[in-house]
């Protein structure tokens, strides 16, 4: 009989790397309603979750894991690949979410998670700079 790999020593270790070598970013996740009457979006709930990341060039091969809208904007050199700690995350990013690193606000195209044996390492994100110059508050509109 084999020994099972554990993988949550794997996340701990991918985890003190990106520590080491990386700088505190975070990921954002705004929920907004639409009244339709109204025509008005209100943010209903902001949660913030600081982690630990570090970027790396956009190349080909990491942009590959990642649909053709992506792909396009890649061309156009407005995309940025960060590898970001599972460690500390209170949610999974996606998608929609919005990631906070150098000082910039940047949206997130697209998320794989490293998730060998259903332990997530750490999330690969893809993001491009976004139109937002201050995050979203609750209360206030949805962007």
């Amino acid at each position: 009989m084999t020994d099972q790999f554990d993988y949550t020593e794997a996340q701990a270790d991918a985890a003190f790397l990106l520590a080491e070598f990386g700088a505190p970013v975070d990921v954002t996740r705004v929920v907004s309603s639409y009244d339709e009457l109204e025509g008005v979006e209100t943010v209903t709930e902001v949660t913030t979750v600081a982690v630990q990341g570090v970027t790396l060039p956009a190349a080909g091969n990491s942009i590959t894991q990642f649909d053709n809208a992506i792909v396009e904007d890649y061309r156009k050199g407005k995309v940025r690949i960060f590898m970001v700690s599972a460690v500390g995350l209170t949610f999974e990013p996606e998608a929609g979410d919005l990631f906070t690193a150098d000082g910039k606000i940047w949206d997130v195209l697209g998320v794989t998670p490293l998730a060998p044996a259903g332990v997530v390492v750490f999330h690969t994100l893809a993001v491009r700079p976004s139109a937002l110059t201050a995050l979203p508050v609750v209360g206030g509109g949805g962007g």
